[in-house]
Order: C-alpha cells, then structure tokens, then sequence
C-alpha cells in the first residue's frame, strides 16, 4: 500500500508546493506589474491636465489662484479602476495635503506624522520617493 500512496502524495505535495511557491507569487508580480502601468498612464493623463491649467496661467487667461483651483477640482473628479474606486490627490512636497477627495478633513493639514495602518509615515515616503527619481510606488495600506 505504501509504494502505491506515496508516490501519489509525493506528487501531489510537489504540485500544491508549485502552484503556492511559484505560480501564485508569478501570478501577484503580473497582476502587479499591470496595476502600475495603468496608474503610470492615467497619470500621465493627470499631469497632462495639471499642465493644461499651467499653459492657461501662463498664457493670461487664468490667474494663478484660479488655475490652481480649476486644477485641483479637476483632479478630484478623477476616477479609474475596476469599480472606479481608485482617485488622485494632491500633496506638496513638505508634505501637505492640497486636495484630497474623500478626505476633506486632511486638506491643508501637515502630514508628516501621518501613519498608515501598520505604522509606515506614507506621505513622507511619497516625498522621499519623487525627490529620488521623479516618479515612483509606494506600497502601504490606506484604511
């Protein structure tokens, strides 16, 4: 009985240990390494309209104060994702909170000090990470 079973166990040890420690990970990277494309692109598309408001101040016809608040109700509106859930907001690089759609409580507030559920000061990572190369990820959890 045991040189029929254990071969069949071996087997089947060997296959669940693939799937759970090579074709799951495989599998989180892709789908990953997708969902950062995608924000990478819409992104762009947001600066795009950033700098749309920036031309129009330059050019005259927005003052500044104007431009800036266009910009930023612009940039609230923004929705995407699945179940267009996912948004932008807006910091400065001190960093402060300019805009931030769902959480008006934090517009204008320091966040220096602000922690993520497991203790991560997330906004002051976002700085680090643009100041180093201009654009970036930052992994952390929000609510």
């Amino acid at each position: 009985m045991l040189k029929i079973d254990l071969p069949a166990l071996l087997a089947f040890a060997l296959f669940a240990g693939l799937i759970f420690f090579y074709l799951i990970p495989v599998f989180e990277n892709v789908m990953m390494d997708r969902k950062r494309h995608l924000i990478h692109e819409i992104t762009s598309s947001a600066y795009s309209l950033l700098d749309y408001y920036h031309s129009r101040e330059n050019s005259g016809e927005l003052g500044r104060e104007e431009a800036k608040e266009r910009a930023r109700a612009a940039i609230s509106t923004i929705r995407y994702g699945d179940q267009r859930k996912d948004y932008f907001w807006i910091t400065d690089m001190h960093p402060r909170m300019i805009v931030h759609p769902y959480r008006s409580d934090l517009n204008g507030k320091d966040l220096t000090n602000y922690r993520d559920s497991k203790g991560k000061t997330i906004f002051v990572e976002f700085v680090r990470a643009v100041s180093q190369s201009g654009e970036s990820y930052v992994e952390y959890m929000w609510q």
